[in-house]
């Protein structure tokens, strides 16, 4: 009967992780008082990947796409913030990117102290748009601004994770944009109900989610949104917006820096599950530390094989005719850290840290 379980757990294993926990997605969007600001952003996967071909826009006020083949950095530059190849997210870790703004009139305006702490990369140091040279607003967001996460793929700019809606500018209670309001968890989520009561329900603004709050993605979201969602319309009839943030997002308190810098997932969850299971397969690697080479034995035939930098550079693969013993050369390569990256004949992948003497 163990047996049983163990084939029927990776058999499903192998099925969610070819759709999910595969790349990079927005875990955490801040919108606190004046500068506080910031995004972090998760690694589901069990292997390091590097920001290099990732870029992070901010689609403010409702603003859209320019029409292809024109790029959006050709038009709006302040938009974008391309990452540095420097920065690499760890399996199951994310990075936090934010802005350290200190010039405000007010000292209560500038981005606090407990919020700099967390943050790992910072983007501006002024977010007016007048200040000269222009430094990327990618960050700069407030709860009605839209923020897409970006890959390039060798072919174009594709989406990773949206949060919020691309287009879409949330209303306020009287229906304007002014003063700045947020998507809500009331349809149709951009705007008041048209049977709201806020003699019974209290001020409308009191029900914005992504405006003056934390936003941290659910454990259960184990991928981001690629496809933008469809823009609310007034009507009549009223067609809701796409975007009902209460669906894959949790709402706190704004200024609650607590859980940044640190995301929970399911997928690290199922990883964890899939090691137990997996557990039942004989794989080794040895010698580890290694020099020369180094040995992969599995009773499982091995598909493919990466070793692959924490910068997440590939500098050896082998794909060939599935085999239960490879060998990897080391020579030429430097000291330091690898990942050895496995993926089996039946779909299922193993990760290993290699130290390199």
């Amino acid at each position: 009967m163990r047996a049983l379980f163990v084939i029927f757990f990776l058999t499903a294993s192998i099925g969610i992780f070819a759709q999910d926990c595969s790349d990079l997605f927005i875990s955490e969007y801040v919108e606190g008082s004046g500068h506080n600001k910031a995004i972090e952003i998760y690694n589901p996967t069990a292997y390091p990947i590097s920001l290099e071909n990732y870029r992070l826009i901010r689609w403010d006020n409702g603003s859209v796409p320019p029409i292809p083949p024109t790029d959006v950095m050709d038009v709006f530059p302040t938009k974008v913030t391309v990452f540095p190849a420097s920065i690499t997210v760890a399996p199951f870790d994310v990075v936090v990117i934010g802005i350290n703004v200190q010039t405000d009139p007010d000292p209560n305006n500038n981005t606090w102290p407990d919020l700099l702490a967390r943050i790992d990369t910072f983007f501006t140091t002024d977010c007016s748009p007048s200040v000269v040279p222009p430094q990327p607003r990618t960050v700069c967001f407030n709860g009605d601004d839209a923020v897409e996460l970006q890959k390039n793929t060798g072919s174009g700019w594709v989406s990773v994770d949206i949060f919020g809606c691309i287009g879409e500018q949330p209303l306020n209670s009287s229906g304007s944009f002014n003063p700045t309001a947020g998507w809500t968890a009331l349809s149709p989520f951009f705007a008041m109900p048209e049977t709201y009561n806020s003699t019974i329900q209290g001020p409308y603004f009191k029900q914005y989610w992504t405006q003056d709050h934390t936003m941290i993605r659910k454990p259960t979201v184990l991928k981001g949104i690629t496809t933008n969602p469809i823009s609310g319309q007034l009507g009549p009839p009223v067609v809701p917006s796409g975007f009902n943030p209460s669906v894959e997002w949790d709402s706190i308190p704004k200024n609650t820096f607590d859980s940044l810098g640190v995301h929970t997932c399911h997928c690290s969850f199922l990883f964890s599950n899939e090691e137990e299971a997996i557990s039942q397969i004989k794989y080794v690697l040895y010698p580890n530390p290694a020099s020369d080479w180094v040995m992969l034995s599995s009773t499982l035939p091995m598909q493919r094989v990466d070793l692959i930098t924490l910068t997440g550079a590939v500098v050896w693969e082998y794909v060939a005719s599935p085999s239960t013993q490879i060998q990897i050369p080391l020579t030429g390569l430097a000291t330091g850290i690898y990942m050895v990256q496995t993926i089996f004949d039946n779909g299922l992948k193993k990760t290993r840290k290699l130290v390199i003497k």
